[in-house]
């Protein structure tokens, strides 16, 4: 029996060559597509993230230069504030010990002196500072800190009178027209201590302020009557 031959046998077998061929070359071309693709999107990465790096560098040296401003600002307004406090602080201190007899039990011996230091010390005695008070953080941190201090320091000074205020008691024919105090002496000295407290912090924040604004000393940036003026009383007759 002839045995069949099909003429086309080698040919198909070389199509099947040439087609793993071309699939070859396809996955080869693939592969080099995307390993150039990742390239370029990893260098498009690279400059993205290096941009994005130089514009937060440009926003933090930027927010650094508003904040130094912005401090720049509020020294110079609290300033003369910050330089008389030492003075108004030492005005009302002396009128403070000057209107008791410190002997046990301690009294009030110039009742409208001691009135008028109670007076000088309801009011804030940084206003400008209370102010700006949310602004404060601009300030570099040991002036911001220290100045937080002074701004707390001053309203304890005010609670501490508002409750010597009202147990004052004032010149009567019942009394003999002397002033009086109905409550603990005690008092008069937690007075007197916080003044001196902050009578100390004050003449040290002063320094390291005038330091911060480049402003030096002078003999004429602390006047003593014009602080005591300022204070509302009168510095006591040596």
């Amino acid at each position: 029996m002839a045995m069949a031959i099909c003429p086309l046998a080698v040919d198909w077998g070389n199509v099947a060559d040439w087609a793993a061929v071309v699939v070859g070359v396809g996955a080869a071309v693939a592969t080099t597509f995307v390993a150039v693709l990742a390239h370029r999107t990893s260098k498009r990465a690279t400059e993205i993230a290096g941009k994005a790096t130089e514009i937060a560098a440009q926003q933090h040296g930027e927010a650094v230069k508003l904040r130094e401003e912005n401090a720049r600002i509020i020294g110079r307004l609290l300033l003369y504030e910050v330089v008389s406090l030492p003075a108004h602080l030492s005005a009302l201190l002396e009128a403070w010990e000057d209107g008791i007899d410190w002997n046990s039990p301690a009294t009030i011996t110039k009742g409208k002196q001691l009135l008028g230091v109670l007076d000088g010390v309801s009011r804030s005695l940084v206003p400008g500072a209370e102010r700006v008070e949310e602004r404060i953080h601009n300030l570099p941190d040991s002036i911001g800190a220290d100045l937080a201090t002074l701004i707390g320091g001053g309203r304890t000074l005010t609670e501490i009178a508002a409750t010597i205020v009202p147990r004052v008691v004032h010149p009567s024919m019942s009394n003999g027209g002397r002033f009086g105090y109905k409550g603990d002496p005690a008092d008069f000295n937690l007075l007197r201590q916080q003044l001196k407290w902050l009578l100390e912090i004050s003449s040290d924040f002063e320094v390291e302020f005038r330091a911060f604004v480049g402003v030096r000393p002078s003999d004429a940036s602390r006047p003593a009557p014009e602080a005591a003026a300022a204070s509302g009383i009168q510095p006591p007759v040596q």
